[in-house]
């Protein structure tokens, strides 16, 4: 069977899909998964680039954008769907990118440019400049063949193709494939004021709305503007409606729509009426798998975290195939591990990278993608004795059993050197070696399962340690009174005595952290404004604890240094009152140092 060629793309989390989206993307999305493993990811971090300020949006947005893929025919089975900040290598991918990418890549972009003119930015962030490479990082992290875009994303792809051309030539191995820009016809797709569709301009048409909803927008939609009365011929290759009439109507009620426009045989109107004749249907089936959906967001988000997992093993074996090669840290060192061992057993030893065999072995078959059904001898033998020839054992017991290993593969590749069958395939073992091989694939799967399970404890672990329980409260010391000799009295004076002890013990009260002395400044500042004296009192507040009272306090000194504010008290233990500043010391400036002092 022919292995499926990968196909990547993602979406910021803008929220409801409308039309524009639907046909320009989406759709094409849908199609692909037949032919294609596809990998369809919320882009969220790309989201950031521009609309940081409203990342609060992001969760919600994420689950109506998804209600819309699932609802368009996007398959969680057939499709990889995940959410980019689950997969944090990304992140990491992106900044081992950036050390190798000139700058120049990037401001030749064109995209940026306009970008950066369209929103009309003095001091664009690196994010946005530096996004392109975050794309590429999305892309080559799963190796993708193929990117659907539009023509105005090629030069995106193009730097991706150089990144990876760099990457591989820098470290002299060809780690990541050069994509290729999969070009999708993106139909006109016509906002209701006849200009492109844009959520932003408040004309879109969304994959949410109701038949209603669309009839009540489409019909008031602006046509041929030299079209003024019912009565004078149209052209429809000007007409807004009639690139949607190209989307949806069939040619033939097309055709006799164009030719009742130019001859004024048909109103706009009517126009409309067959538009929305062939146009609803389809959106309304795509709403009602999407309604379906959006009404229980809990399974959309098992999905989102499915798809990441499942995104995220496949991240995780190309970084440690980028880690291994850029080799940063130390590996295959040997570390003593004196403290918690018994003096009779003397020093334990273990393999940083290894923590044995079947790990190396393991790690082998992950960074080459191997089948563990159907392990390649020849080139896993080779591999592990070359790791092999980089460690220095210092332990019999630990390097007898990476040695077991290394006996029994290369055992498994003298036979396939010496087939008992001359004709037999290259890669056939007999049946002594096929039954040793299956042995050794089934203990490494088990191996991989209890590894996974260790990682997935270890994760609980960590989740567990931020979490604090209540303890339990002492009990009284019990009596000690035969069972026989208990009686009504007895238990009637042992719960009293258990209720005054409960009662003696006072609750602790968790007391919320104080602002700081900046804030309560500002504070008395903002006060002073509208008024021209406040009480201490009254900023200091009758339920405020002792912490807070001793914040204001210090506040109120530190303006008063500062020349911000002015306080007296008539009498001793009287009530103090804050006054704002005179116009001198208005005009003074403020901040931390007092004006005109010396700079060391």
């Amino acid at each position: 069977m022919t292995e499926k060629s990968r196909v990547l793309s993602g979406m910021r989390p803008t929220g409801n899909l409308h039309l524009g989206n639907y046909l320009g993307a989406l759709d094409n999305w849908v199609r692909l998964q037949d032919d294609y493993e596809c990998f369809f990811f919320v882009a969220s971090w790309h989201a950031l680039t521009t609309d940081a300020e409203n990342s609060g949006q992001a969760p919600e947005s994420t689950i109506e954008m998804a209600a819309d893929w699932l609802g368009a025919g996007l398959d969680p089975e057939r499709s990889t769907l995940f959410i980019q900040s689950l997969v944090p290598e990304h992140a990491e991918l992106h900044l081992l990118f950036s050390m190798v990418t000139p700058l120049g890549w990037l401001e030749r972009v064109p995209t940026f440019k306009e970008m950066v003119e369209q929103l009309g930015l003095e001091s664009p962030s690196y994010g946005l400049l530096g996004y392109p490479l975050l794309q590429a990082a999305d892309i080559l992290m799963y190796k993708a063949q193929w990117v659907p875009v539009g023509v105005d994303q090629v030069p995106h792809i193009e730097l991706t193709r150089e990144v990876a051309r760099r990457f591989n030539h820098t470290w002299k191995r060809a780690v990541f494939p050069e994509p290729g820009a999969k070009l999708t016809e993106i139909p006109k797709v016509p906002g209701t004021d006849g200009r492109k569709m844009s959520k932003s301009l408040g004309n879109a048409i969304f994959l949410s709305d109701t038949p209603e909803a669309i009839a009540a927008k489409v019909k008031p939609m602006v046509t041929d503007p030299a079209r003024k009365r019912r009565s004078d011929p149209g052209n429809p290759d000007v007409c807004p409606v009639f690139d949607l009439h190209k989307i949806f109507t069939p040619a033939p009620a097309r055709e006799a729509c164009a030719t009742g426009c130019r001859t004024a045989a048909i109103g706009c109107l009517d126009c409309k009426a067959v538009l929305l004749e062939h146009m609803v249907p389809p959106l309304a089936k795509i709403r009602e798998a999407r309604e379906r959906f959006a009404a229980k967001p809990r399974e959309i988000v098992e999905i989102l975290h499915e798809g990441s997992r499942r995104a995220r093993v496949f991240a995780q074996k190309t970084m440690e195939e980028v880690r291994s090669l850029i080799n940063l840290e130390p590996r295959y060192q040997m570390t003593i591990d004196t403290e918690a061992a018994p003096e009779s057993q003397g020093l334990t030893v273990r393999v940083e990278s290894f923590v044995g065999p079947l790990d190396l072995l393991l790690h082998l078959c992950r960074t080459n993608e191997v089948d563990l059904a159907n392990l390649p001898i020849r080139a896993i033998t080779e591999q592990y004795l070359a790791h092999l020839e980089s460690v220095q054992f210092q332990d019999l017991e630990t390097a007898g059993a990476f040695m077991v290993m290394a006996a029994t593969l290369i055992y498994l590749k003298s036979k396939l050197l010496l087939p008992p069958d001359p004709d037999a395939p290259p890669d056939e073992l007999d049946e002594e070696g096929e039954l040793l091989r299956q042995e050794l694939a089934e203990r490494l799967r088990e191996y991989a399962r209890v590894k996974t399970l260790g990682a997935w404890l270890g994760e609980r672990e960590a989740e567990q340690a931020l979490l604090y329980g209540r303890t339990v409260a002492e009990l009284p010391p019990p009596e000690d009174v035969p069972l026989e000799d208990l009686s009504v009295h007895l238990l009637e004076r042992a719960i009293t005595r258990l209720i005054q002890e409960q009662k003696r013990r006072t609750p602790r009260e968790i007391e919320p952290n104080p602002l700081s002395i900046l804030e309560r400044m500002g504070e008395i500042v903002d006060l002073l404004r509208n008024t021209w004296s406040i009480l201490f009192s009254s900023v200091a507040g009758q339920e405020r604890v002792r912490a807070e009272w001793v914040v204001t306090l210090l506040a109120l000194l530190e303006l008063v240094r500062l020349g911000q504010a002015r306080a007296h008290q008539a009498e001793l233990f009287g009530e103090i009152v804050i006054e704002g500043p005179t116009t001198d010391a208005a005009a003074a400036p403020t901040g931390g140092e007092p004006a005109g002092g010396d700079s060391e």
